[in-house]
């Protein structure tokens, strides 16, 4: 991963690029800059134990205009049909900046837990989905809310190849309303109960204003 410190100086009156002293570490790509966490190699997949999965980020620069949303995981069973997440981003203050529902289908199915992992193994399985250019001016959230237990529904690819200090666990508290999880609720006979291992593969592709 490649750490990315971008300067625009321009004339006075046009909008000014601010850099972030600790930015999300990007790379550059033909789609613009992405923002990660992850090195491309799910340790496994990781259920949102009834909850969602959250990921913040700091802009390389601001304003920091948000195109795309990456996301590594899969659907496990069956009869998920009309079932649907929520995609949302958060500004630092968690206030709501984009929410949208799209159906548990647009993930790669796997029929059982065994056969998920196989396709691990194969290639990991990404979708990306499309936000009509959300601006931001600091740090943010991208959160995930599938609402579905282990070995059943949506689960996210967890990566371990650097210390987390971004990713989170939601719960609904009412409806459509979801806050930071206190505890980690994951049990202590697996990898994943280690909090500081675990980091949710949710990408974020974006670019400054032109």
């Amino acid at each position: 991963m490649v750490a990315l410190a971008i300067a625009v100086v321009v004339a006075t009156g046009v909008v000014e690029w601010q850099v972030q002293r600790n930015p999300t570490p990007a790379v550059v790509t033909t789609e613009g800059l992405e923002l990660k966490y992850d090195d491309g190699i799910a340790e496994g997949y990781v259920s949102p134990h009834w909850g969602g999965y959250l990921v913040s980020f700091s802009p390389p620069f601001t304003p920091f205009i948000i195109n795309k949303i990456k996301i590594c995981g899969v659907t496990i069973g069956n009869g998920w049909e009309g079932r649907e997440f929520k995609l949302q981003i958060w500004d630092k203050e968690q206030k709501v900046l984009y929410s949208a529902s799209y159906p548990f289908t647009l993930f790669p199915q796997a029929d059982s837990p065994i056969e998920a992992e196989t396709q691990l193994h194969k290639g990991l399985p990404w979708i990306e989905v499309a936000v009509p250019n959300i601006e931001v001016e600091t740090d943010f959230f991208i959160h995930v809310y599938a609402g579905t237990m282990k070995w059943q529904g949506i689960h996210l690819g967890a990566d371990d190849s650097v210390t987390n200090k971004n990713s989170d666990i939601t719960v609904a508290v009412a409806e459509g309303v979801y806050k930071i999880r206190e505890t980690w609720p994951y049990p202590k006979n697996m990898w994943f109960a280690d909090k500081s291992k675990v980091n949710w593969m949710i990408r974020v592709i974006g670019q400054g204003p032109e």
